[in-house]
């Protein structure tokens, strides 16, 4: 289990898998975005072009700022001490573990095209607080 929430995230809502030995590399990137969703919610909803301006620069920071963490957690899957079957969560799971699950399927030699629509599909099955209105 690699959790890629950040330190706040973590605070609010603690991982109880150590409990049953189960260990939870933590490693952070932080979307640095939410202020901004959240201003755009509470001004009355996202405009799409600023929700898309908002988007494109948590991506832009994803690859730019966390390339450390992102090649932290591949030499975790490539290391054979390392527990399968494994799995890499953020909070809602579509953003950082979205692009964390793209890199991986692109390595394993999944065609572009069906890493794309794996990754549209998220915007449909996503549920609860993080699910698109």
């Amino acid at each position: 289990m690699i959790d890629l929430r950040d330190a706040d995230a973590r605070t609010r809502a603690p991982s109880r898998l150590a409990q049953f030995g189960i260990r939870e590399p933590h490693l952070p990137i932080e979307p640095r975005a939410m202020g901004a969703l959240r201003e755009l919610r509470e001004a009355g909803g996202p405009d799409k072009s600023a929700l898309a301006a908002i988007m494109f620069e948590v991506y832009r920071r994803f690859v730019n700022e966390h390339t450390p963490v992102f090649a932290s957690l591949l030499r975790l899957v490539a290391d054979e001490a390392t527990p399968l079957p494994l799995v890499v969560h953020c909070t809602a799971g579509k953003d950082r573990t979205g692009l964390a699950a793209a890199i991986l399927l692109s390595l394993a030699g999944e065609p572009h095209d069906t890493i794309v629509a794996a990754y549209t599909q998220t915007e449909t099955k996503i549920a609860g607080p993080f699910a698109a209105s």
